[in-house]
């Protein structure tokens, strides 16, 4: 178990910042993660975190309802990719993003967010069905269904 925690800590500290514990601050870059319950699965080669769950890493807090690690194991254990379900917010310095689901998947190295996906920052704002941040990139790519739009709202003069 401490093994799986602590791939997940360098995963997280390689390309994804994770928020976790309302009331500690994260320092020296370490991740704190706290939740109601913990299941760990060798077998299907997961880690699920339950339950009020939040992740803190310096500025970046992130809480949802559930957050599951799927990991490969052989020479190097490595986390392939995390989901984020059920009433998922990032939060960081004055940004926040919401969306139904998230994934981050460590290969591609982008995290998607889909399902009411939106960011706001200051009194900037982008909405669509799904948002793909690409880290290797550092661009940005938002999509919506057919049946409706990508909405964007900037505030000319306003925060950055």
């Amino acid at each position: 178990m401490k093994r799986l925690l602590c791939i997940f800590v360098v995963t997280v500290l390689l390309g994804f910042s994770l928020p976790v514990l309302a009331e500690d601050t994260a320092e020296d870059g370490q991740i704190k993660i706290s939740s109601e319950r913990l299941e760990a699965e060798e077998k299907n080669q997961t880690v699920t975190f339950f339950g009020n769950v939040q992740v803190r890493k310096a500025d970046m807090v992130i809480y949802a309802d559930k957050m599951t690690l799927f990991y490969s194991s052989g020479d190097e254990e490595k986390i392939d990719r995390i989901e984020i379900d059920g009433s998922m917010r990032i939060v960081q310095d004055d940004r926040v993003a919401t969306a139904d689901h998230g994934v981050f998947r460590n290969q591609e190295g982008h995290i998607l967010l889909n399902g009411n996906a939106a960011v706001h920052q200051g009194g900037n704002s982008i909405v669509g069905d799904e948002i793909v941040y690409y880290l290797n990139e550092a661009r940005s790519e938002v999509k919506s269904q057919p049946d409706s739009r990508v909405k964007a709202v900037f505030s000319p003069g306003g925060k950055k």
